[in-house]
C-alpha cells in the first residue's frame, strides 16, 4: 500500500509541475533561440 501511495504522489507531483511549467514551451523557445544563433553565425562567417 505504501508503494502504491508513493507512486501516486510521484505522478501527482509530476503532473503539478507540468501544469505550472510545461516542458514543451520551454523546449520550443530553446530550439528557436539555437536556430537564430546558427543563422546569425552563418551570416557573420560569410
Amino acid at each position: 500500500m505504501k508503494r502504491l501511495l508513493a507512486i501516486f504522489f510521484f505522478l501527482a507531483g509530476g503532473l503539478a509541475i507540468e501544469v505550472t511549467h510545461p516542458v514543451q514551451c520551454d523546449l520550443v523557445t530553446a530550439i528557436g533561440t539555437q536556430l537564430k544563433r546558427r543563422k546569425t553565425a552563418a551570416r557573420v562567417a560569410r
